[in-house]
């Protein structure tokens, strides 16, 4: 009785055991399956495979490009010539839509565009900036004033144009007063700043080879360093979102959280001069003072393109990315602009 018993009671335990076997056989092939899955890198709205192209040259007359500048809605660029011409061109065909005549054989290298995209102004001569309307070519106002060295861009109501002397001053021009209604003293050391989009940190260099981020408000001043990378840093710039930091190395780019300073990747190994990341936050372009760049992904620190730049001025960037980050303007040793867009395939 107690064999027939057993034999009973054994039955149902050793289906559940057969049962438990087979489910451990089955989690044991899905986690094989899911470790041989190669890795992926989640980069929000950007195709899994992103690659660059020119889609249009915008060929420069005499003299070549010297500076240019991107519209507020990505459609066109104006462009400063080596002749003393400024150029509108639609960004997307390479087609001129105006021609603007500044000083004759003044070599146009500062062009800015208005925020609301009703205005440029461009350093059109010594000591001299004009600010046309980029649709007529009207010239609104034309300045002349011994500080007026350089153009820093506009104020950001879109009201005024500012300058900068070429040591510790700027100014503020009043494009609907007509005047000169502001100007300040920033030191050197300000002035190598680098603000982060929202406004509340700012990395500098305060060493031969040290940078590091500080607040600019709260109640107490807090500054950490860079730190982690290999080779000396020459340049940074923030991320669209402003917690981290790419910077260009004489080893390669490095990437580190804004926050802590710590460095989070590193990679594109070569000896670069500067950095600029992309406005939609998906790439960064990375040149060096020997006239060629690449294109990388953020996310990985990993080149994509490579493309061709002009950096005749150490402190401008011979490139610029369109504002809504699908473009890129890179200058051409041979004083052209290509215009660069992603494709996918």
């Amino acid at each position: 009785m107690r064999n027939k018993k057993g034999k009973r009671t054994g039955r149902p335990i050793g289906a559940v055991l057969t049962l438990l076997i087979a489910l451990a056989c089955v989690l044991t092939v899905l986690m094989i399956i899911e470790s041989r899955r190669p890795a992926e890198i989640e980069i929000p709205e950007t195709p899994d495979v992103t690659h660059f192209a020119v889609v249009c040259t915008l060929s420069a007359d005499a003299g070549g490009t010297r500076g240019m500048s991107w519209a507020p809605d990505s459609m066109r660029i104006a462009t400063g010539e080596g002749d003393g011409l400024v150029v509108v061109w639609n960004a997307r065909t390479g087609e001129r839509e105006l021609t603007f005549q500044g000083e004759p054989g003044y070599r146009i290298e500062d062009v800015v565009w208005s925020p609301d995209g009703s205005k440029v102004a461009a350093k059109t001569g010594q000591n001299e900036f004009k600010v046309f309307d980029p649709g007529s070519g009207d010239i609104e106002w034309t300045v002349v004033d011994p500080e007026a060295y350089a153009l820093a861009g506009w104020s950001e109501d879109g009201k005024s144009v500012k300058t900068w002397n070429g040591e510790e001053y700027f100014s503020l021009w009043n494009v609907e007063a007509k005047t000169m209604a502001n100007r300040w003293f920033v030191s050197i050391g300000e002035q190598s700043r680098r603000l982060s989009p929202d406004g509340k940190l700012a990395a500098w260099q305060v060493g031969d080879n040290t940078w590091t981020v500080h607040t600019l408000y709260g109640d107490e001043f807090e500054e950490w360093e860079l730190r982690g990378h290999s080779g000396r840093i020459r340049a940074v710039s923030w991320s669209p979102d402003s917690l981290r930091l790419a910077g260009a190395t004489d080893q390669g780019v490095a990437v580190w959280n804004a926050r802590t300073g710590e460095l989070e990747l590193e990679g594109a190994a070569g000896d670069f001069a500067n950095v600029s990341w992309s406005p939609d936050g998906h790439h960064i372009l990375a040149y060096t003072d020997e006239d060629s760049g690449v294109i990388l992904d953020a996310k990985r620190v990993h080149p994509v393109a490579e493309i061709s730049v002009d950096g005749r001025r150490w402190w401008a960037s011979p490139a610029a990315w369109s504002p809504d980050g699908s473009l890129l303007a890179a200058i051409s040793p041979a004083g052209d602009v290509a215009i660069i867009g992603q494709t996918t395939h």
